[in-house]
């Protein structure tokens, strides 16, 4: 950090020796510091604060020598640029690099992804990249930014012509304190906290909510006629009360409390087919619409039970809407499953095989 005196007793930066001698000699001409060395000390002792004072203190050092900036690693930007931005009081960088991050998000993930369409792979290419970028360039360069940082600081304040301890004194009240890092730190720990707690609540919430749009979208005019469809037929089932007939229920039909299950004995001889040694290994169901208008839904409904079918209902989410799914089964084999179609097809249905 270098100044030249002048005769208004304004100060800029400089790097030449000459005005380097115009320097040390302002400096221990009009302040009470022993030497140009130990002014230049105090000035960035002022301006860094007493967190990582003596750190700092030898990088500065090492530019002065230098005579130039470099690369020279910084681990705190590296892992928390905007955070390390923040607590040094760059403002304007920390403006800037979030501005960036901002619009390489909206490029890789938004607008690029809408004007170019490229693959999924590509996305991610892309993203590793700025990530990389955004991590690498703020480490090997955030030194470099601070010591300029910290010469402008230090200028504006030798410009007014004060002496070189009442600019430390304005330097020290404008550094970062420890109570300005506890103060970050607390805001950090506090964003990471509601973080946490919207992940963990977040899917609860969201599977709440499925649960009860399931459970309430099929309309009472439906559920007085119809049967959810099952998508796992159990080894043996129990007989189901007929359906009522086409009028509309004025109300919901109440829930049937299951009874206890009573085990069945087997027949002394059953067929080589019939003999169940695990799951059904396949299921066949017979999808004969779906339905926007649920008048239609439930005139499809009452002709299929009608005719003697297992007929059932269930709503289904669409982009346009909500429709209501009318299938006919389980059936356990293909066979059962065709003639049941055939009878469909013969009353002008239309019938599709379908799998769970």
């Amino acid at each position: 950090m270098l100044y030249r005196g002048s005769t208004q007793g304004r100060y800029c930066f400089t790097r030449t020796n000459s005005e380097i001698r115009n320097r040390r000699s302002y400096m221990t001409s009009t302040s009470t510091v022993p030497d140009q060395a130990a002014a230049t000390a105090a000035l960035y002792k002022s301006v860094i604060g007493p967190i990582n004072q003596s750190y700092y203190l030898r990088v500065f050092a090492h530019f002065d020598a230098k005579g130039k900036t470099g690369i020279l690693w910084h681990w705190p930007a590296f892992f928390s640029t905007l955070n390390w931005l923040v607590f040094r009081k760059m403002w304007g960088a920390a403006a800037g690099f979030a501005g960036v991050s901002l619009f390489v998000m909206l490029a890789v993930f938004g607008i690029g992804k809408l004007v170019f369409n490229y693959s999924e792979a590509t996305q991610w290419t892309l993203t590793g990249v700025s990530l990389m970028l955004a991590f690498a360039l703020p480490g090997m360069f955030a030194n470099a930014a601070y010591y300029r940082f910290c010469e402008r600081t230090i200028n504006r304040v030798l410009v007014a012509g004060v002496s070189v301890p009442d600019a430390c004194d304005v330097l020290a009240r404008r550094a970062s304190s420890r109570k300005h890092f506890l103060t970050l730190t607390t805001l950090n720990l506090t964003v990471l906290a509601m973080v946490a707690a919207l992940v963990a609540w977040a899917p609860r919430m969201y599977l709440a909510g499925e649960k009860q749009t399931v459970a309430t979208e099929l309309p009472p005019e439906l559920m007085a006629v119809a049967k959810p469809v099952a998508v796992v037929a159990s080894a043996s089932t129990a007989a189901s009360a007929p359906a009522e007939p086409s009028g509309v229920a004025s109300a919901p039909a109440p829930v049937p409390v299951p009874e206890p299950a009573v085990p069945v004995p087997l027949p002394a001889a059953l067929d080589a087919d019939s003999v169940a040694t695990g799951p059904v290994a396949q299921q066949y169901f017979i999808q004969v619409g779906a339905f926007a208008e649920l008048e239609n839904a439930r005139k499809t409904l009452t002709r299929l039970e009608s005719m003697g079918l297992d007929a059932g209902a269930a709503p289904v989410r669409v982009r346009d809407g909500r429709l209501t799914r009318i299938r006919v089964g389980p059936f356990k084999t293909r066979a059962a499953a065709r003639k049941a179609a055939e009878q469909i097809k013969a009353q002008g249905l239309p019938a599709l095989f379908v799998k769970p």
